[in-house]
């Protein structure tokens, strides 16, 4: 096989392992497999940082595809001089959760106080999800939840 039929191949074949570089290199190439990569890599650290800070698993679903949608359409930004792409993924993420907050800033009613009556709450966790909760996760849950959005944020990060 000639020299360039093998550099071909070797830049079409996707890398093995967790080379990040190589990976977004590919990103900045166009490469759909590569996004799929960094995504499934980092999409749970994102979720869980954007959870943490809304407490809502709604908004926080929003803000992972946010989160990657921007970063996918500004990759070429990315500075790994400046930051690590973890961390350049966070402060993205951070962003958006603070915009959708804003958005929600409006004030609110409580359904169950507009009609006199309980009206289960769709961002409570089921009993089975509430069991398998230890209790030190439930109390440290519980006193993230009663934190003003801003502490809430700063002891997350």
């Amino acid at each position: 096989m000639s020299n360039a039929i093998t550099q071909a191949v070797v830049a079409a074949t996707p890398p093995r392992g967790d080379d990040l570089d190589g990976l977004l290199c590919h990103c900045l190439a166009g490469e759909d497999w590569a996004f799929v990569k960094v995504y499934n890599q980092y999409a749970t650290l994102i979720y869980r940082l954007s959870i943490s800070i809304l407490n809502d698993r709604q908004d926080a679903e929003e803000v992972l595809q946010d989160t990657f949608e921007y970063a996918f359409r500004k990759i070429e930004n990315f500075d790994p001089n400046k930051a690590s792409f973890k961390t350049w993924l966070y402060q993205i993420a951070v962003s958006r959760c603070r915009n959708k907050r804003r958005r929600k800033w409006l004030p609110t009613i409580q359904l169950n106080q507009l009609i006199g009556q309980q009206v289960p709450d769709r961002n409570m966790l089921s009993p089975a999800e509430e069991m398998d909760l230890s209790e030190r996760q439930q109390i440290v849950w519980n006193a993230l939840s009663n934190l003003s959005p801003k502490l809430r944020e700063t002891a997350v990060l």
